[in-house]
């Protein structure tokens, strides 16, 4: 008998192999070399021979073992590779888009969460996640191992496209008033989070005379994954440095260059969901016409914000994809997350770090005002999560519970089970990926948001000891 599959790994995959935030796994164990590569050769068998995918990753070296792995994978079937190195996923989906000859490609990064786990992004040539369908194709071919092999002579080529980093900072400065982030003069304090944004954001920066003090500028692979306390640690810091030098305002963006995390001008920290409704609101301002997408997680502010500019709000699932789909409808101008994610399509419908920096600079210079004076416009309410734990097996029968229970009380579908409480609202939506339902409340007050939340708590409790 011949091993060929690991006994205690290999079952991971039975279901399927996309997650709802690409496809991940253990380094090394789950996602091997062996496995990139068959994945590599799966994506890239949906396009046919002779099309260019893109390749880019991390700094950290397993990323750049998966890979090259993933590349090898690619070219097995007659595809051309253009591989991009370490470059920040928004740049890569900017290239994408930019590059007509380019149908989509693959970024390896170490896991932002977990320092064990290695996660893929897969894009298509307009820079967004993967639709659903094309995800079942490449699990098709995957696990029937249905894709042929070129032959000797028709093997794909590897390149190494310089000059990515230009195309890149001429469409972000084409899509800003840099005269308008110029004559304000911005002071601010950056966090790079020892990710590739510190390879190319410093040039855009200084080509917008912007003074910046830089905090975790070079590649650390080592520090690519934060514990929950590393992350408050680093946000504490920030504060404590933006405060002292009377900064502007300071701003984290992660890892991966795609979401950032605000500090104001008075030191203090704005929450995601708050930061959210305050970059909707310059927006809104400017704009005064269209749309905002925003998750059914987001503070019911969103829509008072908008009609007062006669906008639209857009609900949406919470899944990125969901995000960035509703990003490409034709009269949106903005898409945001509750965690730090922006996306402004007029520039690329995907989440990028870099360009929400500098909009909400462009924003606020074109008011003349500092992030505290607009923070003072949001209206106080209070946000409160928490994890319901739940058996793979029974999400089923609590999501048809949790349906029945809101039968007869104003409530939306879009994302699992959104019951209103007059203004208030508590959302009840399974995680894609672990056992447990997300609980959202939102109130006037935290103890009310908490009471709300300690019912829908109790009550998850008294269906399960009735099953």
């Amino acid at each position: 008998a011949v091993l060929s599959s690991s006994l205690v790994w290999g079952g991971k995959w039975a279901r399927s192999l996309f997650s709802a935030y690409g496809i991940y796994g253990l380094a090394n164990h789950e996602i091997t070399p062996v496995f990139a590569a068959k994945v590599g050769a799966a994506f890239a068998a949906t396009f046919g021979q002779k099309v260019v995918l893109s390749t880019s990753r991390d700094s950290h070296k397993t990323s750049r073992m998966i890979n090259r792995a993933i590349m090898t994978g690619m070219l097995s079937v007659g595809v051309d590779v253009h591989d991009y190195g370490v470059t920040p996923l928004p740049v890569v989906r900017y290239l994408a888009r930019s590059h007509q000859e380019e149908r989509g490609g693959v970024h390896t990064r170490k896991s932002p969460f977990d320092p064990s786990f290695v996660d893929l992004k897969f894009f298509d040539d307009s820079g967004l996640n993967l639709p659903i369908t094309a995800e079942r194709s490449i699990e098709l071919l995957f696990f029937r191992e249905d894709f042929v092999r070129a032959d000797t002579e028709e093997t794909g080529e590897i390149s190494f496209p310089v000059g990515g980093f230009d195309t890149y900072v001429d469409g972000f400065l084409r899509a800003i008033d840099v005269k308008s982030v110029k004559e304000r003069g911005f002071n601010i304090v950056l966090d790079h989070s020892h990710g590739s944004s510190a390879l190319l954001f410093p040039r855009i920066l200084g080509r917008l005379g912007v003074e910046t003090v830089a905090l975790n500028a070079n590649l650390d692979a080592a520090k690519i994954t934060k514990t929950e306390e590393e992350f408050r640690k680093g946000l504490s810091h920030l504060t404590a440095i933006s405060r002292s030098l009377s900064a502007d305002f300071g701003v984290m963006i992660d890892t991966g260059g795609e979401k950032i995390f605000l500090v104001d001008d008075k030191g203090d920290i704005l929450p995601d969901w708050v930061a959210l409704q305050v970059l909707c609101l310059l927006a809104c301002r400017r704009k005064r016409s269209g749309k905002v997408g925003v998750p059914v997680t987001a503070s019911r502010n969103l829509e008072k914000i908008a009609s007062r500019f006669g906008m639209d709000v857009i609900r949406t699932r919470t899944l990125p994809r969901s995000l960035m789909e509703t990003a490409a409808f034709e009269g949106v101008s903005v898409v945001g997350d509750d965690s730090g994610g922006y996306a402004f399509p007029g520039f690329q419908p995907a989440f990028d770090g870099m360009f929400a920096i500098v909009r909400l600079m462009e924003m606020l210079s074109a008011e003349g005002r500092s992030l505290s004076d607009v923070l003072r416009e949001i209206a106080p309410t209070a946000m409160v999560k928490k994890r319901i734990p739940c058996a793979w097996e029974r999400k089923g029968v609590f999501m048809r519970m949790l349906s029945d229970h809101a039968k007869g009380k104003p409530s939306q579908f879009i994302d699992g089970v959104k019951i209103f409480h007059g203004e208030d609202w508590a959302l009840v939506y399974p995680s894609q990926d672990d056992a447990y339902f997300h609980l959202c409340v939102e109130a006037e007050e935290k103890r009310e948001a908490e009471d709300i939340a300690a019912h829908y708590v109790d009550l998850f409790s008294d269906w399960e000891r009735k099953l």
